[in-house]
């Protein structure tokens, strides 16, 4: 296990550049954002997503980073990075940590209804293994995971979208699910990009995530529910 997991609320906090540096050397680059955003972000609070971000210590340092992000108006949350030196990875402590995470929305978030990750499909089916075996469940319809780049708006990854329901049940109504994919397009893509882009390239932008809600909406065609599987 962990000797401590730690949050962190600002980039002032001791430690915070060298946790960081965790986020940044244990990540592929097509799979994580510039961490200057990331430290914008946390300075810079948004009114409708909070940012979380933990450190995972061992020997008195971070080893592990954890970031989360919980939608303020529409109870749900969605584990958006999870980072860990290789000399501290392990089943017992992948475990741990998921179940750390689901207790902390469970105990500080007490109307909190999904718990959400997106994973790349061809790079984690392991992860999606584990999480499955902790009680997430993959939604079984499309989900088209956007760039995290403003200038490749069409630069997207076959991705599946996992959700922990805390009402443990098997489906989730078409109108949770469509609006958790708004929650994720507007606020962790379209909102969290705004600060870093401009012009035609944003506006661009916008309009590829929106076009990807819309083919998502219209997957699902008339289903009252989206089962979890």
């Amino acid at each position: 296990m962990f000797d401590e997991i730690r949050r962190f609320v600002k980039s002032s906090q001791d430690d915070f550049f060298d946790l960081l540096k965790v986020y940044d050397d244990n990540l592929d680059e097509d799979s994580k954002l510039n961490p200057e955003e990331i430290v914008y972000w946390l300075d810079n609070k948004s009114a409708n997503r909070e940012l979380l971000i933990f450190g995972c210590y061992a020997e008195n340092r971070p080893v592990g980073y954890l970031q989360f992000s919980y939608y303020k108006k529409d109870n749900f949350a969605c584990i958006d990075y999870a980072a860990c030196e290789k000399e501290h990875r392990g089943l017992k402590k992948f475990s741990y940590t998921i179940n750390f995470i689901v207790e902390y929305f469970k105990t500080n978030y007490a109307d909190i209804d999904y718990l959400t990750t997106e994973i790349i499909k061809y790079k984690n089916p392991a992860m999606t293994r584990l999480l499955r075996r902790l009680n997430f469940m993959i939604a079984n319809t499309l989900y088209i995971h956007p760039s995290l780049r403003s200038e490749e708006p069409k630069s997207v990854m076959n991705c599946n979208l996992l959700i922990y329901s805390y009402k443990m049940a098997p489906k989730i109504q078409k109108k949770d699910f469509l609006m958790i994919i708004k929650g994720i397009y507007d606020y962790s893509y379209i909102e969290w990009k705004k600060p870093f882009s401009e012009g035609i390239e944003y506006k661009n932008y916008i309009s590829s995530i929106n076009g990807m809600y819309d083919e998502i909406s219209n997957k699902l065609g008339s289903d009252e529910f989206v089962v979890l599987v």
